[in-house]
């Protein structure tokens, strides 16, 4: 497959929770509901039994330009170093797909009622797994140090 083949991507839900611009704030706390479309009922099935989800979503407000980005300061912090978006969470990518984990805190139908899901209302969602803690977190010095409140380095 070549570098510039076109991969087929459908969305399976969308994203609801009031906020249209990234907050200035964490999203530690925030609360989403994420729509599952009908015809992924059946896909469904024994999510409401995982507390956590893997969230894949389509940074669909991402500035065509934005994705020529190669090198980020994380979180826009100039006193943090300029690495790589591969080795961040910057929307700014090749690919605009983000990836979140976030605390399933109820299944309802075609809603999943979700804490802590770093997505703008009306985001498409490209993918949803349970989430098995198997993986151990681990980062860089820069990212495990972040002493914001709500930073990923202060949430449980």
């Amino acid at each position: 497959m070549s570098s510039d083949a076109c991969l087929p991507v459908r969305p399976v839900a969308t994203v609801e929770n009031g906020i249209y611009r990234r907050p200035h704030w964490a999203w530690s706390g925030v609360r989403s509901i994420i729509r599952v479309y009908p015809s992924y009922r059946d896909a469904m099935e024994g999510l409401a039994e995982y507390t956590h989800l893997y969230v894949l979503f389509w940074f669909h407000r991402l500035e065509t330009g934005a994705r020529t980005t190669t090198r980020v300061h994380p979180m826009g912090r100039r006193e943090l170093p300029l690495v790589g978006v591969f080795a961040t969470h910057s929307p700014a990518r090749p690919n605009p797909i983000g990836l979140t984990v976030c605390r399933l805190l109820e299944a309802d139908d075609l809603a999943l009622y979700v804490e802590d899901l770093d997505a703008l209302h009306g985001t498409p969602v490209i993918d949803i797994k349970g989430y098995s803690g198997r993986d151990a977190p681990a980062g860089p010095g820069w990212y495990i140090r972040d002493p914001r409140p709500g930073s990923p380095a202060n949430i449980p």
